[in-house]
């Protein structure tokens, strides 16, 4: 059964990593059944049962996300039975899952931001370093950028969102130089990366100068710096494109005129004074 659900969800689309997750989670809830009775069969496990593979990973200090993930599978695996009409009910249903403790987010300082942007010999990397880091994009944002969404007089550019929701976002003079030096005449998509390869390239930069950096720590550094600086928490969200973000309290609708205010005085980058 769980090779025939695994075929299911490849035949959907599901990547290679989600199937071997799939398949080692099921895997070691079988063999965990199979220890409690020789005989067990799907059809008969229940909530409780389930509830006490649960509490036996808790014992075993099983992280709180990878119970959460096990527990997503096995619903999707039942889920799927009852589809085909082999079950008539999902056990896994109401499985409560474990609360994942909340981190904090990781930020790079400012002056490694810097260090890293001046070092960098690539001028396409830097133009990303900065633009992360002036705008608050997220890396998938960043790389669907076209030369049409750019308006150079308002100093923003438009980008689709989470959700496919749009929102404009504000660039200061650091990115304004950056893309001028780069852009030139260029028409259509900015970078010509893939994801990975922009996220390699980041890290590699950071690297070189003694540090460690990713996309969205950029990201959570223009946020924090900004949050540091004196900015409204609901301008941040605004600039992020966050409906409701519990790291930094649940956010309040914001109009345009205060984000471009606030986003002007105290973006981390900005060459304003």
């Amino acid at each position: 059964m769980i090779n025939q659900y695994l075929f299911t969800l490849q035949h959907a689309g599901a990547a290679a990593n989600t199937l071997a997750a799939v398949s080692a989670d099921l895997s070691a809830f079988a063999r965990y059944a199979k220890t409690i009775d020789p005989h067990i069969r799907w059809s008969i496990i229940t909530h409780n049962f389930i509830m006490s593979y649960v509490y036996e990973m808790q014992l075993a200090n099983y992280a709180p996300a990878t119970i959460n993930r096990h527990i997503s599978n096995i619903r999707g695996f039942y889920r799927h039975l009852v589809a085909m009409g082999m079950m008539s009910q999902n056990p896994a249903k109401y499985v409560t899952c474990p609360p994942i403790p909340s981190r904090m987010p990781r930020t790079i300082a400012h002056d490694v931001i810097l260090n890293a942007i001046e070092s960098e010999p690539n001028e396409v990397c830097r133009l990303m370093i900065v633009m992360l880091y002036d705008t608050g994009l997220r890396i998938s944002e960043l790389l669907a950028i076209d030369t049409y969404y750019i308006d150079k007089a308002q100093r923003t550019i438009r980008v689709i969102g989470k959700g496919n929701k749009e929102r404009q976002v504000r660039y200061s003079d650091a990115t304004a130089a950056a893309l001028a030096k780069y852009m030139s005449n260029r028409v259509g998509r900015i970078f010509d990366f893939t994801d990975r390869q922009a996220r390699q390239m980041i890290a590699d930069a950071f690297r070189r100068v003694g540090a460690y950096g990713s996309p969205h720590m950029l990201r959570h550094s223009f946020a924090s710096g900004m949050l540091a600086n004196g900015a409204r928490i609901q301008s941040i969200a605004h600039l992020l494109g966050h409906a409701d973000v519990k790291t930094t309290e649940r956010y309040a609708a914001l109009s345009n005129v205060n984000a471009k205010s606030d986003y002007e005085t105290y973006n981390p980058l900005s060459y304003a004074k």
